[in-house]
């Protein structure tokens, strides 16, 4: 999604008689926000995007159960993509052939000589 399709949303959430500032928590901020990460962008990407910030994701993550679940559900649904997207935008792609799990270097080819 392009960020221009955020215009459209309220910024606030309707007063609610409690003091201090109103909140950005709104369904349509939740929704954009579930679908950025389900389509392989990491929270702070989705925050951004979201015009939220990463802290206020954090303290919503801690205070409300149905959020992480639902935050943990659409980061399964993306982690494919997300991998991805860390190969595709990784500095060494092409340069060198991954390591196998355990190793901290390619073994050496053994030599071969003729008979």
């Amino acid at each position: 999604m392009k960020p221009s399709y955020f215009g459209t949303l309220a910024t606030y959430a309707p007063r609610t008689g409690r003091p201090g500032r109103p909140s950005k928590r709104l369904p349509q901020v939740v929704v954009l926000f579930l679908k950025q990460l389900s389509a392989g962008e990491s929270r702070r990407r989705a925050a951004q995007f979201v015009r939220v910030s990463p802290k206020t994701i954090q303290r919503w993550l801690r205070q409300d159960a149905k959020f992480r679940k639902s935050v943990q559900k659409a980061e399964r649904e993306g982690q494919d993509k997300a991998r991805y997207f860390r190969w595709l935008n990784h500095p060494f792609r092409g340069l060198r052939p991954p390591l196998p799990k355990g190793k901290r270097h390619l073994p050496r080819p053994r030599p071969h000589f003729s008979r």
